[in-house]
């Protein structure tokens, strides 16, 4: 996994209820399709990787941060495909791009507000 320096610290005091919640909802990233419940708040974007039943705080091999800071990102909707979108992350340590791909246009269409 690629995080700041002072990521464990900030993951084993990261408290979601310090955030207003804006968004949530099922995307799927398209590399490896794996099913992710994605909760966008006022200046992060938490991704939670499906896992049995359960959805959890973790990287995997195709996602290195699960946790996005909205500064770091930048979103560009996908020409081909109107149900998703790429999600571009850049910061000193982590460089990457995911393609989500949310079930609908309309659900896409919801995300918007990334931009």
């Amino acid at each position: 996994m690629a995080f700041d320096k002072d990521a464990s610290a900030e993951l084993n005091s990261f408290n979601l209820l310090n955030y207003k919640l804006i968004h949530d909802g099922f995307l799927t990233a398209k590399k490896g399709a794996i099913p992710l419940r994605v909760l966008l708040f006022e200046n992060i974007l938490v991704l939670l990787h499906k896992f049995d039943d359960k959805f959890l705080l973790r990287a995997c091999t195709n996602m290195k941060i699960p946790i996005i800071k909205l500064h770091h990102a930048i979103v560009r909707s996908n020409a081909v495909e109107n149900r998703s979108f790429f999600l571009i992350i850049q910061n000193k340590e982590v460089s990457q791009m995911l393609e989500l791909i949310s079930s609908s246009e309309s659900e896409c269409q919801r995300w918007d507000i990334l931009e």
